[in-house]
This record gives C-alpha cells, structure tokens and sequence, in this order.
C-alpha cells in the first residue's frame, strides 16, 4: 500500500499468505517492523533500497538479521538460549566472504542510473534523469571510485549544458576505467542525438577519450 503499486504488496496478500502459513505450521517472519524503526517512510527514501522494492546491501543484511532472529525466537534448530550471537562473524567480515562489497553496490546503482539516462530519451525535463542524478551520487559516496559512477555524472552534466564539468567527471572516469566509456562510445555510435549533443557542447570523441572538439 505505501510504494504506489499496491499489486505487490497489499493487505489482501498478506493475509492470504499468514492464512496459508498457519495452515502449514510454517513460521511467518515480517522483517516490516524492523525496517520501519531503520528507514521510517517511504522504502527506498532512506537509502535501504537500490530503487522502491530491492533492498541494497545493508537492507539484506537487515533482513538476515531479523531472519535469524526471529528462528531464535522460535527454537528453530536450537533453543535460543543456546544461539552464540557474540562468536558471529562482523558484517565486514561476511561480507569479504560473500564477495560483497560497497563497490560492488555503487556498481550496480551506477548501473542503475544509466539504465535510467538512457529511458530518458536525453530529455532534459524527464523525471527519470532526476532518478539517474541519485543514483550516480549514491554510487559515488559509497565508492568515489566507481568509473561508470563518473560516467553518468559526465552525461548529466554534458545534459545541462555544464562543458567543463562534463570534460572533468569523463576525464576521471577514463583515468579510474577507460573501459567505463564504452557505454558512451557504443551511444555515439549509435544514435544521432547523442552525437548531437556533444558537438552541441563543443565536445568529440577521441582516441577514446571525451576532448573538447578543436583538441589535435
């Protein structure tokens, strides 16, 4: 009822599903209460979501956490008298043995965002390009590091019509990931508009690089 598409989480459905859990003498966890004391509203308004369902990495871990939980206070396994919480592994520590990390994470929501920029049609007005604008800003404060995070940041700014800054956060990405770019060559390439764009703002494509356009 509170992400604007009530088909995939609505009252009728919960119930359906704690009828069919009781019937089977299956445990039912809501990890709802709990997510709502750590990102109160809307979900995906407080940073626990890569977008309005998904949680990101630290919603998982909050959902493990309230899985685990709730099969302690059940029993499940072993009487919760006999859980040891305190010899469990940090979340670092979980993470380096899962392979997930932060970067990772602004990866994907960098990801994310250009998905976003290229359904926007290069419509500076579209309200997808203010979701690419976040993510890319997410993905960066997670890892300042993160190429296709610059990338995005560059075709933002190449939108607004802001030259220099677009020269700079392409030029970052080359540095970090020239390969980052290549989403920006194939849409060059491929679509006229977009090639429009940089020569609007005085700016080609060089030797793989983003250069103003009089460079030699």
């Amino acid at each position: 009822e509170r992400d604007g598409h009530p088909v995939r989480a609505t009252q009728r459905l919960r119930a359906a599903l704690v009828a069919a859990a009781a019937a089977t003498g299956t445990l039912v966890i809501d990890p709802w209460p709990a997510l709502l004391l750590a990102a109160p509203g809307i979900a995906g308004q407080d940073g626990w979501f890569v977008d309005y369902v998904h949680p990101d990495l630290r919603g998982h871990e909050l959902l493990a956490d309230v899985v685990l939980e709730a099969l302690a206070d059940a029993d499940w396994c072993a009487p919760r008298g006999e859980w040891r919480f305190d010899g469990e592994p940090d979340r670092a520590a979980y993470r380096a043995r899962m392979g997930l990390s932060e970067a990772a994470q602004a990866a994907s929501l960098a990801r994310r965002g250009l998905f976003a920029l290229g359904q926007s049609y290069l419509d500076p007005s579209s309200e997808l390009l203010a979701g690419a604008a976040d993510a890319f800003a997410r993905a960066l404060a997670l890892d300042p590091g993160c190429a296709s995070g610059h990338v995005g940041q560059g075709a933002l700014h190449l939108l607004r019509g802001e030259r220099e800054a677009a020269l700079a956060a392409f030029a970052r990405a080359h540095r970090l990931d020239p390969a980052a770019l290549d989403f920006l060559r194939a849409a060059h390439a491929a679509n006229p508009e977009v090639a429009a764009l940089f020569a609007r703002a005085g700016l080609a494509l060089r030797d793989g690089q983003v250069v103003p356009d009089d460079a030699r």
